[in-house]
């Protein structure tokens, strides 16, 4: 190996594009294999390439130990930074990051494991072991995942099915990575290195990779449940092909010395892991339920036929109105006050992780996993979904008759930072386009109030200014108040709500005066949601603004009438 790299180095300095290609064969596992759906193949073999390329540096020996880290420690800089930085042959792996398929802290997180590579040689515990392999491993599962846009994949049972494929890999090459690299990427605690210079592995030594195999086995058994997670047929069946090819290996090391030779797999045992691998693929087939529902709540607000745009953009606001929904029902939802805040704190996480830039951060949740790519495609900014919390979290702590300024803060966090974000996806990340999204936000989040005074009073807020109750005389009224004798105060908070109507009428027209011959098309989205908010606020003014304890909905007609352009 070290022979093959020095000629590389040589006559091409630090390309190991070939070494990567050769290497790819190499493999005990199938990367990228025919088994992948065609649309995401030549996206992981270039993460792949790259990934590979990246750790033939590490192990690179004609090449200084300091140069190494330079030279992997400013590709790590070029893809967390300036992306255009990169060498020739990481372009592949750039483009990936460019067009948001790909986020870029898998390759860091490799990076980082190969750069402790050139430094580090010992490993003291298995924890340490483990913690490598999520950096070294565990990252190119996700990233598989990632390009196949399979966001509802456990990604727990992913990191554990890469982390037994790299420990399985490091006791089949337990002997080598020791004899050429003096690395042992195995847990020391009593191992000592005359165990490895040895024609056959001791009593002791024999004990030990045991133990690690018992460990091996347990994660394989708790990692099944990725089958039923991934919704693609062929994705998931080169993953359970690898599973089945890990179980084997694990099997082979129990019963064959990786000390007296190193231990493969032959062409018959591929052929009974690949129908086993089959027969797995087919029996766990996707549960449907969570992705079905998920998508149906996100189009509830923004029907399909009403974006007319593309696919992509769809996508990307269905994304975002699902997790709109999840960050609302987290609230309204809870059992009880301690519920609701540990549900907020687990999505503001879940934005922390969105956005973060440490390797060991990941979104957790399906639905955050789906804004990945759409952040990078859209350049979502962080400050409006934590604004959307913080809308959540001024719920949890009682919306009760709120100033002026406290109800403007609230219609901006929870309506405007919405359409903040969705003028992104529409294409006008502009001046004009935030302003739309502003007043547009205030005006509909408004009639949302107005609309649902006696069900909010049920959860116990009032969402009415206190400017607007003191003027009727109202300023002690309590949710409870209207909740149980709505009929008694009916005529009061009509003609409050009818002065409340005016501002978000105020707000609608500076909304549409931004909206122009020149961004109608891109902002078509934003004027049928005003035409259908004006539709409620009309039928709401229809009916002199009296207090019903029934939900005013949109009729069949009303819709078809908005998709029409009446």
């Amino acid at each position: 190996m070290q022979g093959r790299l020095s000629t590389i180095h040589a006559n091409a300095p630090y390309d190991y594009s070939q070494l990567a290609i050769d290497k790819r064969g190499d493999e005990n596992f199938p990367v990228a294999s025919l088994l992948l759906p065609k649309k995401i193949r030549k996206d992981v073999i270039s993460f792949y390439y790259f990934a590979r390329h990246s750790d033939n540096i590490a192990d690179d020996n004609a090449i200084p130990p300091q140069e190494r880290l330079d030279l992997l420690n400013a590709i790590s800089l070029s893809v967390a930074g300036n992306q255009s930085n990169m060498p020739e042959w990481a372009k592949p792996y750039r483009e990936l990051l460019r067009q948001g398929k790909l986020d870029s802290r898998h390759g860091r997180a490799l990076l980082d494991a190969f750069m402790q590579d050139v430094e580090k040689s010992r490993y003291a515990s298995w924890e340490e072991l483990i913690d490598y392999c999520m950096r070294s491993a565990a990252p190119v599962g996700r990233a598989v995942l990632e390009i196949g846009e399979e966001y509802y994949a456990d990604i727990t049972a992913s990191d554990k099915i890469c982390c037994v494929l790299q420990i399985l890999n490091h006791l089949q090459d337990i002997k080598e990575d020791y004899q050429e690299r003096d690395r042992i990427y195995f847990p020391m605690n009593g191992l000592i290195d005359n165990d490895l210079s040895a024609e056959k592995a001791s009593p002791e030594l024999r004990a030990m990779i045991d133990e690690v195999l018992d460990r091996v086995d347990v994660m394989l058994k708790e990692a099944h449940s990725l089958f039923s997670t991934v919704k693609s047929f062929r994705l998931r069946m080169e993953i359970a092909t690898i599973w089945h090819i890990a179980q084997k290996l694990s099997k082979s090391l129990r019963h064959k010395d990786p000390i007296a030779s190193k231990v493969k797999l032959s062409k018959f045992d591929y052929v009974k892991v690949f129908i086993h691998g089959l027969k797995t693929a087919i029996s766990s087939s996707f549960n449907t339920h969570t992705i079905t529902q998920m998508n149906m709540r996100a189009k509830s607000s923004f029907l399909r036929s009403l974006l007319k745009m593309e696919k992509s953009k769809q996508e990307a606001m269905f994304a975002l109105y699902a997790f709109c929904h999840e960050v609302d029902d987290a609230v309204d939802e809870a059992e009880s006050l301690q519920q609701a805040q540990n549900n907020i704190a687990f999505w503001q996480k879940e934005v922390d992780a969105l956005f973060s830039k440490k390797i060991s951060d990941y979104p957790t949740h399906p639905i955050t996993r789906a804004l990945l790519p759409q952040i990078h495609r859209y350049n979502l900014k962080k400050e409006y979904f934590d604004s959307i919390i913080a809308g959540m979290r001024m719920d949890i702590e009682g919306m009760v008759k709120p100033d002026v300024k406290r109800l403007e803060e609230y219609c901006y966090n929870v309506a405007s930072c919405v359409g903040h974000l969705s003028v992104n996806i529409f294409g006008e990340d502009n001046e004009v386009g935030h302003n739309v999204a502003d007043n547009l936000g205030k005006a509909l989040q408004l009639i949302n109030i107005i609309r649902d005074i006696y069900e909010d009073a049920q959860k116990g807020r009032i969402y009415l200014p206190m400017d607007l109750l003191k003027s009727y005389d109202l300023a002690d009224i309590s949710p409870q108040d209207i909740a149980t004798d709505l009929e008694k105060y009916n005529v009061t908070l009509s003609q409050i709500s009818c002065e409340l109507a005016q501002r978000a009428e105020y707000y609608l027209i500076k909304a549409k005066e931004n909206i122009s011959e020149e961004n109608k098309d891109n902002m078509l989205p934003a004027l049928e949601m005003a035409k259908i908010y004006e539709i409620y606020l009309n039928k709401i003014r229809s009916d002199n603004f009296s207090l019903t304890t029934q939900k005013i909905r949109l009729s069949v007609w009303d819709k078809i009438k908005i998709v029409l352009g009446f």
